[in-house]
């Protein structure tokens, strides 16, 4: 016998079903809908400076495009010269270009990239709605003073972390190593640490 709950769970199936195909349709029209490339030159610096960017948004569908289109900065500012005060709208089959200058700053060298967002929303036939980012990334180059790192240790500290900083330092990152045991070996004491390391060489055992 089907009861009001078995009618009830089968509905609600169907419908969650339907959502799901749903979004799968919103996801290939927010893929295919709009592209968008991003090209960038002076990325080879040899400290902070300003790079030439690009972008080019293309609407590829028969449909106008009914959502404004808005570009951020890698701060994830509104970039105000893009389009209508940093938002556009794209017709079927219609392209705009942007180009600018961007300030990349000492925090962007070490981190080797920076980024620019396209943001728009996608409205499906039934009109739901569906959000959709598009990140365009820029590689940077630093080609100026390099670091030459040399490290020597009694044993005594355990390397934990190493990290490059512009323009030339280095972060590094140690520990002192603990004292878990104690061997003997050629008549001098070995001092271990927990990973069996030789943390310290004594001439006697200690007290």
């Amino acid at each position: 016998m089907i009861t009001a709950r078995t009618r009830f769970l089968k509905g609600l199936l169907a419908a969650l079903f339907m959502l799901a195909i749903l979004c799968g349709v919103g996801a290939v029209l927010a893929e295919e809908g709009i592209t968008s490339t991003i090209e960038a030159s002076g990325t080879d610096l040899t400290g902070p400076g300003s790079i030439n960017v690009s972008i080019r948004v293309t609407n590829n569908s028969d449909v106008d495009f009914s959502e404004p289109i808005t570009l951020y900065d890698p701060h994830g500012e509104v970039v105000k010269s893009f389009g209508d005060n940093g938002s556009l709208y794209l017709k079927a089959q219609e392209y705009r270009s942007w180009s600018g200058l961007y300030d990349v700053t000492e925090a962007d060298l070490n981190e080797g990239r920076v980024s620019y967002t396209i943001h728009y929303n996608v409205v499906d036939e039934t009109g739901l709605v569906f959000d959709a980012t598009q990140e365009l990334p820029i590689d940077l180059t630093y080609s100026g003073e390099q670091v030459r790192l040399s490290v020597e240790s009694d044993g005594r500290l355990a390397f934990v972390d190493l990290e490059k900083r512009y323009p030339n330092q280095i972060l590094l990152t140690v520990r002192p190593r603990s004292h878990d045991a104690v061997m003997l070996q050629g008549g001098r004491v070995l001092v271990l640490d927990s990973a069996g390391y030789v943390a310290q060489v004594l001439d006697q055992m200690p007290e």
